[in-house]
């Protein structure tokens, strides 16, 4: 049967007893607390810690029987310790249930107060993490969506930055990637493995390049492991040998890079390979001095939804030849033996000579498991190089009701 505020809920905040809890849940089991009448009473705040994730539902009711709208929030400890949410008074009646997760709660600190005037509105400081889980009022001097998700103040969204180049591109169509086009490479298409592998790095490197030599001492490889989630681990250099493996089994190697050097302002000596330990395919290269690998390809992380917000590419004038570069997608990119995703195209530029620049005012998407990469076309010899920008944002995992 709805409740009623207690006696003295003529004062500005009330204690809504019948939705606070402190007792903890056992494995799966649920909260539910008491239709309040909320009638008299502008705004709600809920706080809740607890150290299990779960589902905070908040309800509302025009008759107490019927709960009509529901905000699902999800409890997830990971992120935050506690969180608060403020909500307007949107019908006569109000009550919050709690979803534990599969363990039990050591401890549950559920407490709801309504509020007769404008209580219960909450700010942020300026470098706060904004997260899915706090309400916030937040007010910055300077608050722009890039600049902030550059400085990790989102807890569910981030920047992701690509670039590749080809210093010589090969005739015919061909993937825009560092490897594809070094001597002995063969002007080769990248790889895309179809199962996860240990990595290393390939033997026939420069002997400064040890890990206690005057070069590169430890590369660090990012990708997905074989879960599609993402994955890093560093590797000890070997100079000229073939380095150990990996333990994480990568599906996808996206970025490597140095990160110690035997020299204060140098990288790698020599050409660093990166391979899969099996295949011995050649997933990506650091280039003699450059530290860092240059490849198009990146995959959408599983959970996650990427965006296409910049694109630029750049094609060297001195040779006086064009090239058309072209930007593809591959969904589904775990499905490899039947009904398989085939490359579409995203974007095309025809006639490329200079450097070209797009920002999308309705960035395309693109779901988890999604393989990204560019090619070019055109006569053989002229230097190109892609740079494109994508924001990544965290899958909702509660779908709204």
């Amino acid at each position: 049967m709805p409740s009623s505020p207690a006696p003295g809920s003529d004062s500005g905040s009330l204690v809504d007893t019948s939705n606070s809890s402190t007792t903890p849940l056992s494995g799966a089991a649920t909260f539910t607390g008491t239709a309040t009448d909320v009638s008299d009473y502008n705004r709600i705040s809920v706080f809740i810690d607890t150290d299990v994730d779960g589902t905070l539902k908040m309800q509302f009711s025009s008759d107490g029987t019927n709960w009509d709208r529901t905000k699902p929030v999800d409890i997830d400890t990971s992120i935050a310790d506690g969180s608060t949410h403020t909500l307007a008074v949107a019908t006569q009646y109000f009550r919050v249930v709690v979803e534990n997760g599969a363990s039990a709660q050591s401890h549950l600190r559920l407490e709801t107060i309504l509020h007769k005037g404008d209580g219960g509105m909450l700010s942020s400081s300026p470098d706060q993490r904004i997260s899915r889980l706090n309400d916030v009022r937040l007010s910055r001097v300077v608050n722009d969506p890039t600049w902030d998700m550059a400085r990790n103040l989102y807890a569910d969204r981030f920047v992701v930055h690509k670039f590749g180049s080809n210093p010589a591109t090969p005739s015919g169509e061909r993937d825009i990637w560092l490897w594809g086009a070094q001597a002995g490479a063969g002007n080769i298409d990248y790889p895309w493995p179809t199962a996860a592998e240990t990595v290393r790095i390939k033997s026939g490197g420069n002997s400064n390049d040890t890990a206690a030599g005057s070069g590169a001492r430890e590369i660090t490889v990012a990708g997905l492991d074989e879960n599609w989630a993402e994955a890093t681990e560093t590797i000890a250099t070997n100079g000229t040998s073939a380095s150990s493996a990996t333990t994480t089994t990568f599906i996808r190697v996206y970025r490597a890079y140095v990160s110690e050097s035997g020299t204060y302002g140098s990288a790698n000596t020599g050409n660093i390979v990166i391979e899969n330990t099996s295949s011995t395919d050649v997933l990506c290269a650091i280039q003699a001095t450059r530290g860092q690998s240059q490849l198009t390809m990146y995959t959408v992380p599983m959970g996650y939804t990427a965006y296409l917000r910049e694109l630029s590419f750049s094609v060297d004038t001195s040779t006086n030849k064009e090239l058309t570069i072209r930007m593809y997608q591959r969904r589904d990119a775990d499905n490899t033996s039947s009904d398989i995703r085939a490359p579409r195209l995203v974007y095309a530029a025809d006639g490329v000579s200079g450097p070209q620049a797009i920002e999308f005012q309705s960035p395309p998407s693109f779901p988890g498991k999604t393989d990204l990469w560019f090619t070019s076309q055109g006569n053989s010899g002229s230097s190109v190089s892609v740079d494109y920008d994508l924001w990544l944002a965290v899958d909702s995992i509660v779908d709204p009701q």
